[in-house]
């Protein structure tokens, strides 16, 4: 394993423009890790759902945008009714490889970025909205985070669902692509679901109790600090707690479904919102992927967002070209 000294920061930035980050690649074989066929009781969820009809059209030239709404497979502790998603429709009758894109907790800005970008390399996307999360509840409690995350994760499968019944879509070429809480969904997304052959991790990893506990993120911070007040709790008990309600929804509780071969990881070795070692933990769990470092921290990772961008577009042309 590739570890690099802070006082190189420079020069690996610099190496950055003239190769790519250093990285890591699978070295376990598929026969130990590899994609399970059956669904995941966990996840289950009734197919015959109606979507809202269609809100708007618009035409960009080489891609027309569609905006969808879904109604949430559960509301509870959601000041909302449906998840809001744009699909990103190529030109030409296809069938079209199609990437699911889910963002960060909040703001849209890079993975529309993301979305443009790949439709205009001939991908069919279906893109969801940020939402408001379990975290901007200050009386939400650990069993009700876990039923958020759970349901986010069906409604994700759900639009899967409606994306495999398009005509121009491919349904034997399907990617994901994920960053931050997108990247922790993504992850479980892909174990649940067969129909996803490849995805992109970016600023992801498992082990949510521990994320939880040790993240130096405010909105994360707040939420470890309410439940322990509430629960009359200390640090030990909450992280125990916690990893216990959790295992449902934590991508290390899957990671030995997913084929290693077909997964990028993309992390920043300064996180302090999903440090390291959380990457880190996935990567083992998950046969070790293909995993490369950023010298960036979680936030400042955007200011290398075209070569994040140029790395998802290499992976999905390979796996899904």
């Amino acid at each position: 394993m590739k570890i690099f000294h802070p006082g190189h920061l420079l020069s690996l930035i610099l190496a950055i423009a003239l190769s790519g980050c250093f990285s890591h690649k699978a070295e376990i074989s598929i026969s130990q890790n590899g994609v399970h066929e059956e669904e995941i009781a966990y996840f289950h969820y009734s197919r015959d759902a109606a979507w809202q009809p269609i809100q708007e059209q618009k035409d960009f030239g080489r891609y027309q945008v569609l905006k969808l709404t879904l109604p949430l497979s559960w509301k509870g502790g959601l000041k909302r009714e449906v998840s809001e998603l744009y699909y990103y429709r190529p030109n030409g009758d296809g069938p079209h490889p199609a990437i699911v894109v889910l963002p960060i907790t909040q703001g849209d800005h890079y993975t529309e970025d993301f979305a443009i970008h790949l439709a205009m390399e001939g991908y069919a996307i279906l893109r969801y909205e940020s939402t408001k999360t379990f975290l901007d509840d200050p009386e939400q409690t650990l069993a009700g985070a876990t039923q958020i995350i759970r349901h986010y994760i069906i409604d994700v499968r759900r639009g899967v669902d409606w994306l495999m019944a398009r005509e121009e879509v491919d349904p034997n070429r399907l990617g994901i692509l994920g960053i931050s809480l997108g990247a922790i969904t993504a992850s479980v997304v892909m174990a649940a679901d067969s129909r996803i052959k490849t995805g992109v991790l970016i600023l992801g990893g498992g082990d949510l109790a521990g994320i939880i506990d040790r993240s130096k993120e405010n909105s994360l911070m707040k939420f470890r600090q309410r439940v322990i007040a509430r629960e009359a709790m200390d640090a030990d008990q909450f992280r125990k707690a916690a990893a216990e309600v959790f295992r449902p929804i934590d991508p290390l509780t899957y990671a030995n479904r997913l084929d290693p071969t077909r997964i990028l990881m993309i992390n920043g070795y300064f996180d302090r919102v999903i440090q390291r070692i959380f990457a880190k933990t996935f990567w083992e769990a998950a046969g070790r992927p293909k995993l490369i470092f950023l010298p960036t921290g979680h936030y400042s990772a955007a200011f290398l967002h075209t070569y994040l961008r140029s790395r998802t577009s290499l992976h999905f042309q390979k796996h899904l070209r």
